[in-house]
């Protein structure tokens, strides 16, 4: 059903609530179980079909994605644990991915698919115009220098696994984002919680996302993203939430605004991505 709903969004034009409406028969079918994050405990926070189709109508009217301009193979392949488990939350300007690690973990002994290190990670996010990358998890994970002997700038805001930015972490991480010029890469341990949370939050403050578009957003880009008691943060800002200062103003990335192109490899490894947990 959500796949329906936001079909008619994007191909139909139709407003997210006429297209939730559409596919519910006019309320003569029962909604979708809600969509939850990818925690094992009782989950609190659901995101609905009409928050999903709300957030992929949000990104095409704030002109961060484009279904003439996506592409499915390049998603495909950054999104594989191999080619590195990226994923562009807002094209161009943002991406999160899974945090680097000291050693290569092997994904498939038949193809010989490894996990990637920071100095693959260093190359790769280069060739598409990344110029900062932004750790939030230990400092201990990797050694920051692959990325700043490729000529990337390395920032380090770490934070507790499972829990909320600070204020101050939330603040930095805003204004590095309006102050780059080029694109950011932005990562924690899996890349889902920390991640998730500190990019939902630019949306909201730069492209107007509510919290639900936010976190439906997210997750739709990269399935897992915000984690427990991260999902209650955001819609609990208050009215003087650093989400809501003055600060300057982002530049505004259109899709997939990059100098250069992307070209998927000819062949693809046997491997496939397991699910995140």
């Amino acid at each position: 059903m959500a796949l329906l709903a936001i079909f008619l969004v994007v191909a139909g034009g139709l407003t997210p609530e006429l297209a939730v409406t559409r596919v519910l028969n006019d309320g003569k079918l029962l909604p979708p179980f809600g969509f939850r994050d990818a925690s094992c405990g009782v989950c609190t926070f659901f995101i609905t079909l009409l928050d999903c189709a709300r957030a992929v109508h949000k990104a095409i009217t704030s002109s961060i994605w484009s279904y003439q301009t996506f592409s499915v193979e390049e998603y495909d392949h950054l999104d594989s644990l191999e080619n590195g488990d990226i994923n562009w939350i807002v094209p161009g300007k943002l991406i999160a991915f899974s945090g680097p690690q000291r050693e290569r973990i092997v994904l498939d002994a038949e193809s010989g698919a490894t996990t990637l290190l920071a100095k693959d990670y260093a190359a790769l996010i280069r060739d598409i115009n990344v110029t900062c990358v932004i750790r939030f998890n230990e400092f201990t994970a990797y050694d920051r220098k692959a990325f700043i002997h490729a000529g990337l700038r390395h920032i380090d805001m770490p934070f507790l696994d499972g829990s909320n930015p600070s204020d101050e972490i939330l603040d930095k991480f805003i204004r590095v984002c309006e102050r780059e010029t080029g694109a950011m890469a932005v990562h924690c341990n899996a890349g889902l919680g920390r991640t998730g949370t500190s990019i939902a939050a630019f949306l909201m403050k730069n492209y107007r996302f509510s919290a639900t578009e936010a976190i439906a957003w997210c997750r739709i880009c990269r399935p897992g993203s915000i984690v427990g008691p991260q999902q209650h943060s955001l819609p609990s800002n208050s009215p003087n939430s650093i989400l809501l200062r003055d600060t300057p103003t982002c530049r505004k990335f259109t899709v997939y605004q990059r100098r250069k192109k992307y070209h998927a490899p000819q062949a693809k490894s046997a491997c496939h991505k397991q699910k995140r947990t």
